[in-house]
């Protein structure tokens, strides 16, 4: 039988921490700013890890820290995925990326999953899934851009590799990968509230 990684003994850990961590990406992906029941982006009764529940237990009392919305374990990797819709802020993206880190290595030290050394050489990735809100496509190109630039040089330390996604084919394609090829079809809610399945 063989080993596991080190990232599925993590996230081993983390869902015997958290057992009711697990959440269809409709709920995950849901805009649920002031909205009473949320507005939907992308419908998929698949599971992940809800990591909004994870708090940092560096103190007794645990804080709960900025993070993305969902972690998969892909292969031997850990892939953090943040929803969001319109306009971003380059700062918050950076934040939740960075205190999810932090609150992760807090976990696998203080439970004593992993060394030090071990969670450093980890393979993180980070992915912002984006519903934009311009009708213009040379704005949302302008705007992903500048995204992924934010993003770009946090790669190479902690974060092997970042991406922004956007067009319903792509968003598709990654949560494809993520899961190992267990997602064959989304449906993809247009910022005007309309419909479209987008399948492999």
């Amino acid at each position: 039988m063989l080993n596991k990684s080190n990232a599925e003994v993590l996230y081993k850990a983390l869902l015997q921490r958290y057992p009711d961590g697990m959440r269809a990406i409709s709920d995950l992906s849901k805009n649920t700013d002031g909205r009473p029941g949320g507005k939907k982006f992308i419908e998929c009764p698949h599971l992940a890890f809800n990591y909004d529940l994870v708090t940092n237990c560096a103190t007794n009392n645990g804080v709960k820290e900025k993070s993305p919305d969902a972690l998969f374990l892909d292969a031997d990797r850990l892939h953090f995925i943040e929803f969001k819709e319109g306009q971003v802020k380059r700062i918050e993206l950076r934040q939740k990326i960075h205190e999810a880190l932090v609150t992760l290595f807090q976990f696998a030290i203080k439970n004593n999953i992993l060394t030090r050394d071990e969670f450093l050489a980890l393979d993180f990735r980070y992915t912002v899934v984006r519903r934009l809100q311009n009708a213009n496509p040379m704005v949302n190109a302008l705007d992903i851009s500048i995204d992924s630039f934010g993003l770009k040089n946090l790669e190479g330390f902690l974060i092997k590799a970042t991406d922004v996604q956007w067009a319903p084919h792509k968003i598709l394609e990654l949560l494809s990968n993520v899961t190992n090829k267990g997602i064959r079809t989304i449906d993809y809610y247009c910022p005007q509230g309309n419909c479209s399945t987008v399948t492999t």
